[in-house]
């Protein structure tokens, strides 16, 4: 057991030594636009609350040119875009993968070795079919506070895909969505916030009516 501890310490001190390596790349979408503060991020399976979960690591942000950089140790990786905060005009498939993947389960991944730089490495952003979501959020004190709805892939990738500020009346909608399955999560500010949920799968063009209800706060 003392041996094998010695070597793994062995070997993370001489992979830690080694010179990293270098991916670049552009983020387009179909109309051939850059995608501007998209992330390129790699992609790791984790087990999150008991569940299989995509987890984004090291990362890098899409410039105006729709160039990344992203400094990597040497290894094998799979990358993928991370939505932008400002979502685009058409509906995208979030993360999207190398060669124009966007299932997870057969995204490819890429070597990098000691001090390599990778030039060309490409994401184009595909047009799948538009679908819009609108509701109201229930429950806001009368003396009203700000509240935020955001979008997560009910399996798969764990951080949101969409956040928007609900009106003065709780009042959201999101445009350009792709259909699936996904949770909508409320939260109103504070150091004691309110929390609601909903689960909806949009499979038609537009789901109106949805309603999330933000629970009284424990007194």
């Amino acid at each position: 057991m003392r041996l094998l501890a010695c070597l793994l310490w062995a070997w993370s001190a001489f992979a830690a030594d080694l010179p990293s390596a270098t991916v670049t790349g552009r983020v387009f979408d179909v109309y051939h636009r850059p995608v501007r503060a998209a992330q390129v991020a790699t992609m790791e399976r984790r087990t999150v609350e008991g569940l299989p979960r995509l987890v984004a690591g090291a990362r890098a942000i899409v410039d105006e040119a729709g160039m990344y950089r992203l400094v990597l140790p040497p290894g094998r990786y799979v990358l993928a875009v991370l939505p932008p905060p400002d979502p685009p005009d058409f509906a995208a498939v979030f993360p999207a993968y190398l060669g124009d993947i966007v299932d997870p389960g057969k995204a490819p991944s890429i070597e990098v070795r000691p001090g390599e730089i990778r030039p060309f490495t490409d994401f184009l952003l595909l047009n799948v079919e538009s679908h819009r979501i609108a509701g109201a959020i229930t429950g806001i004190p009368a003396s009203g506070f700000s509240v935020t709805v955001s979008l997560y892939a009910a399996s798969g990738f764990v951080e949101p895909l969409r956040t928007v500020q609900a009106d003065v009346r709780g009042r959201f909608h999101m445009d350009y969505l792709p259909a699936g399955s996904y949770e909508l999560k409320a939260a109103g500010p504070g150091a004691s916030p309110r929390y609601g949920s909903a689960h909806i799968d949009l499979v038609q063009p537009e789901i109106t009516g949805i309603q999330i209800h933000l629970p009284s706060a424990a007194r």
